[in-house]
């Protein structure tokens, strides 16, 4: 190996195999890693293909829905979510051509998902109306309480906050967790690449 070497397990049912960029590129692979390889690129580009089609046709839908040349803004938004499979189904396939430098793909895919997930509570909001008409019906409009936190294990364990009707300060409640989730989980990958490079460049002192 040249350069900084970091190495990467292909944790397969049958053992663990140490594969580099190297053994890719010259073709000097395990028949089981190729096959793990030739699947992985598959599956990337099935993602791919039918992620851009469905892009495709929510732009058709966005040209449908005002009559002209410019995309209504809804269908921008579904492709702003569309396209980030592509994204996310590249850097995995980079993770596999390039697997010493997993670590910084697994943490540009962790930024990838929390930017689609940073948008989502917009995406409901902007349904009903905006920020302000969704305040008002629910100050106006009789609702049912409901659990604002229900999570279900297994299919069987199930737990859930007590019912409490919904109030605006519910929903910034929701956009600041979703925002602290956007921020940690990059800020916790981010601070695993670190180590792993550290540990790569020999810094021992790393357990």
């Amino acid at each position: 190996l040249t350069g900084i070497p970091l190495p990467v397990h292909l944790s397969l049912a049958f053992g663990a195999m140490l594969v580099t960029s190297e053994k890719i590129f010259h073709g000097h692979l395990d028949v089981r890693v190729a096959t793990l390889v030739g699947v992985a690129i598959v599956f990337a580009g099935v993602a791919i293909v039918k992620s851009l089609l469905l892009a495709r046709r929510h732009f058709k839908a966005g040209l449908k829905l005002t009559g002209t040349k410019a995309v209504h803004p809804r269908a921008l938004k579904f492709i702003g979510f569309v396209v980030g499979v592509p994204a996310f189904a590249c850097l995995g396939l980079l993770g596999v051509f390039l697997p010493e430098l997993s670590p910084l793909w697994r943490f540009l895919q962790t930024l990838v998902l929390s930017h689609n997930l940073k948008r989502i509570p917009n995406l409901f909001i902007d349904n009903v109306g905006g920020p302000v008409r969704l305040h008002l019906r629910m100050l106006k409009e009789n609702i049912e309480p409901i659990s604002l936190v229900s999570l279900r294990c297994f299919l069987c364990c199930h737990c859930s906050s007590p019912k409490v009707v919904p109030k605006p300060v519910h929903v910034w409640y929701l956009k600041l967790l979703v925002t602290q989730m956007c921020f940690l989980q990059p800020f916790l990958v981010f601070l695993e690449v670190i180590v792993d490079w550290e540990y790569g460049i020999g810094a021992h002192w790393i357990k």
